[in-house]
């Protein structure tokens, strides 16, 4: 499994102190790729998401078994979301409420779980990363459909 973080300016505090908290749980089941590795106070949240968004599209072309998953940041979370799921392949969701974090993976088949940067704590944070990289989709048919039309829009 490949974990790709990104974030812009407004997030990347979070971003680092995510990368680090994964390093530490570090196993041979994934690798981190940080796609946005240097700081820039000028960059926008857009241009963010579309170098995670072409890293992960590249990765699921070549193995479509949801194996590449992205952890996003940005100020709010919401507007990296926004741009996110503009692009193919992308199935981006937004929260830090355990519950939904699981749902937006079982049921939506999310590969991405955007963050904000500015609000909630640290814990709040590797919670919701842990919960999201470690739950399976739920592969009942109308969970299937609803994503291969999701696919088809």
């Amino acid at each position: 499994m490949i974990i790709c973080i990104a974030a812009d300016h407004g997030g990347w505090e979070r971003k680092e102190m995510v990368r680090v908290f994964l390093e530490s749980q570090k196993s041979e089941s994934y690798t981190i790729v940080d796609v946005i590795p240097e700081l820039d106070n000028s960059d926008n949240y857009p241009e963010v998401a579309q170098k995670m968004a072409d890293f992960i599209s590249k990765n699921e072309e070549n193995s479509p078994q949801n194996t590449c998953f992205g952890i996003a940041f940005c100020g709010t979370g919401q507007g990296i979301c926004m741009a996110l799921n503009r692009f193919p392949f992308i199935r981006a969701g937004i929260s830090m409420d355990p519950e939904i974090v699981a749902l937006i993976r079982q049921h939506n088949h999310a590969n991405v779980l955007c963050l904000p940067g500015r609000f909630g704590t640290d814990e709040e944070v590797k919670q919701a990363v842990s919960i999201f990289l470690s739950t399976p989709v739920d592969s009942s048919n109308r969970h299937i459909l609803r994503v291969q039309q999701l696919g088809n829009i």
